[in-house]
């Protein structure tokens, strides 16, 4: 499963010494949330890209966090493309 966002902010916090509770409390947003970001179980909202963009603008805008998240989220769902899309058929012309 991808989770470009995720993997990012795994980089950001390791390179800069920042913990999940460093980051809740700068964000603040529960440390447990940035855990699931960074597991893949909890997509990156608007709402954390926002926070993230403040808080790491080095990194590039809002646009960037959602952006990886998209990718993530395509990629994802192409990998599943058989089992679940496999009874869509197009409309006929």
């Amino acid at each position: 499963m991808h989770n470009f966002a995720g993997e990012k902010l795994k980089e950001l916090l390791d390179k800069n010494g920042v913990s999940f509770r460093e980051l809740a409390l700068q964000t603040e947003k529960h440390p447990a949330i940035w855990s699931q970001v960074i597991n893949g179980t909890k997509r990156l909202s608007v709402d954390l890209a926002i926070r993230l963009s403040k808080t790491f603008p080095e990194t590039g805008n809002v646009q960037m966090w959602l952006t990886m998240q998209f990718n993530s989220d395509l990629l994802n769902a192409k990998e599943q493309d058989g089992p679940m899309y496999r009874n869509i058929k197009p409309f006929k012309e």
